[in-house]
């Protein structure tokens, strides 16, 4: 399974995205994270 989330600071135009993949048991494979830098709150989710 993948679960990602992204997230911004409005104030200061900075985003994040970031994620973890699971097997079917939950058991934690890998994580994983990025800066985004200056993009939408639309991009930041994608």
């Amino acid at each position: 399974y993948l679960n990602t989330d992204g997230s911004i600071r409005l104030e200061v135009d900075f985003a994040s995205a970031g994620g973890i993949v699971q097997d079917k048991a939950g058991n934690w494979i890998f994580g994983f994270n990025r800066f985004l830098g200056s993009c939408s709150m639309f991009e930041a989710e994608l």
